[in-house]
């Protein structure tokens, strides 16, 4: 089964909002992120 959820990372933690996921306990996930950060570190020339 393929299930796709929209949620937030904070630290090291993926916050899912708005769904009851206590039925997914203990299941295999695959994250994928949508969007990269806004700041980015420039590089030292």
């Amino acid at each position: 089964m393929l299930a796709a959820v929209k949620g937030i990372i904070q630290g090291n933690t993926v916050i899912i909002e708005d769904e009851d996921m206590c039925e997914y306990d203990g299941a295999e996930v695959v994250v994928t992120l949508l969007d990269y950060p806004t700041a980015r570190k420039k590089k030292s020339r």
